[in-house]
Parts: structure tokens; sequence; C-alpha cells
């Protein structure tokens, strides 16, 4: 790497630090402020169990802040989904707030309604602020939303390391977006202090201790169990089970290549060289070195290709 691309690859993940760190406090902000009116909400329902009466009329504020302020984020994490994939328009800052009063509603009246959803929505309305301000690219601002998404799940559980794989992975199930990793883990980390910093106190579930000296009944009870899963789940014959079985007759769709194709691809990256996959066929491997090492290139170096 000569001096001006390694300075180009400093300042980009300089770039990405300071804005990770900011976003990341921000989100930390909002998550502290909603979990305190959560338990806030959640103590005065119980207190006054007439509340629960009243939960329609709760429905009722909620969907009239949504019908006249809300529109326009009224896809809540579909919109973010939406936006990751194709970007067309920032996400107004308004889902946050919007977001937060109609979770604290819900509960307060006796509804149910988890935080994740709050968490991806105030994160990634928040984060994606910043796009009016800094030139980004469209991959650019898919890293940012990952980066908020990251925080407010972080901090609104405060489970920083998941909250990091929560962001690469949430927006493509099945898939993640390694170049975002270092973004998403101090955003993550930075959101889950400053809640921490804010009085917050998340709860702590108890692990009951697990005896894992099991005997030989026990374990040759829980293959075959797991042997019988596997059969009515692929509702076949167990002779259909190995996996030679299932890579030959994988039918793709016309425009994604088979999975034995993309095998090779997916592990030769990880091991730098052709790979043979569960006795696959030669010309089912890596055909073009050129092409694998063009693949095999750090995901940490990714990001900055567009800069050269």
């Amino acid at each position: 790497m000569n001096d001006s691309r390694a300075f180009r690859v400093l300042k980009y993940y300089l770039r990405w630090s300071v804005l990770s760190v900011i976003v990341g406090a921000l989100c930390g902000v909002a998550s502290a402020v909603f979990l305190m009116a959560l338990e806030r909400a959640t103590a005065t329902r119980e207190v006054h169990s007439w509340l629960l009466y009243l939960l329609p009329i709760g429905g009722l504020i909620t969907g009239t802040l949504y019908h006249f302020w809300g529109r326009s984020v009224e896809g809540g994490n579909n919109l973010i989904i939406d936006e990751f994939h194709d970007p067309q328009a920032v996400i107004p800052f308004r889902m946050a707030p919007l977001v937060l009063i109609g979770t604290i509603l819900t509960h307060l009246f006796g509804g149910s309604a988890g935080r994740e959803g709050t968490a991806v929505q105030m994160g990634g309305s928040i984060a994606d602020q910043f796009s009016h301000y800094f030139k980004m690219t469209r991959d650019d601002r898919r890293t940012l939303l990952m980066v908020g998404m990251s925080g407010g799940f972080g901090s609104i559980f405060g489970v920083p390391f998941a909250g990091t794989l929560f962001g690469l992975e949430v927006l493509a199930i099945g898939k993640l977006h390694l170049r975002g990793i270092i973004a998403c883990a101090i955003s993550a980390f930075v959101a889950h202090h400053v809640t921490l910093a804010m009085g917050i106190h998340h709860a702590q579930y108890a692990h009951p201790l697990v005896d894992f000296r099991l005997s030989a009944t026990v374990w040759g009870s829980a293959i075959l169990a797991g042997i019988a899963f596997a059969g009515a789940a692929e509702r076949r014959d167990f002779d259909d089970l190995g996996p030679e079985d299932h890579v030959r007759e994988a039918e793709p769709p016309p425009d994604q290549p088979a999975v034995a194709e993309q095998l090779p691809h997916v592990l030769g990256r990880g091991v730098g060289g052709d790979v043979e996959v569960l006795g696959l066929a030669p010309q089912q491997q890596v055909a073009h070195r050129a092409a694998h090492q063009a693949r095999a290139k750090s995901c940490i170096l990714e990001p900055v290709q567009h800069l050269q």
C-alpha cells in the first residue's frame, strides 16, 4: 500500500470513527430517555390497573399522531429496510419521537410492544440525518443506517456486542455487511456506555447452572431426536439426508447461481485458495483465480476502494 492510499484509508476510518461516536452518543441519549419513560409508564400502569380499560384510547392517540404528523414514517422498520436497499430520501427525524411516544403509550395502557422496533427506528432515523451534512455515496448511507441501528439496539438492551452484529445483519437477512463492522462496533459501545452514564440499569437475568455431565443415554437420545426432527422437517426418507443430495437437487432461480457454485467462492475467500466442498466436481470449483484474488481482498480495505 503506497503512502497516498494509506492516507486515504486513515482519513476514511477517522471520518467514520468520529461520525460513529456522535451517532452512538445520540442513540445512547435517546435510548436512556426511552427507557426512563418506559420504566415510569410500567410502574404507573401497575399502580393504576384501571388504565388497561383505556387501551383503545391510547391506540386512538397513537393513530391520530401518525395520521397528522407521521404519514411519511408510518412504514416503520420497512421504511428503513427499503431505504437501505434502494436509497431515495432521508428518513424524517420525526420517526424517532413518534415511535418513542407510541411505544410508551402502548405500555402505559397495558398493550404489548417490543423494544426492537423502537431501537431500529430511533437509531436509523437519528443516524440518517447526518446524510444531510456529509457527502455520502449510496454505500456510505447504507453503512450510516447500520451504525444507527447498532447504536440503538446495543443501548436499549445493554448488549453492545449483539448490537454490532444486529446492525450488520438485520437489514439483509443471512448476510453480514462487514464493511461497516468497525463503525457499528464504535456506535454500539459508545451508545451503551452513554446510556449507562445517564443512570440506566438494564435488567439482569439469572443464568441457571447447567450440569453438562450427561450420560451416554441422554446424548444418544438427543442425537436420535435431532435425526428425527431433521427428517420431519425435510419430509423425506432418512436416506436422502446426505449433503450431497441437497446440493445436487437444488434448483436455483434463473438469475441466481447454484448453491454448489457459490459455496466454493464463499469458503475460498476465507481460506485464501481454491477449495473442494462436499466432494463437488472440479468444474464447480473456483474457475478463475484472478477473480478469486479480487474477491479475497480484506473486508477492512474494501470500503475505501472507491476513493482511489
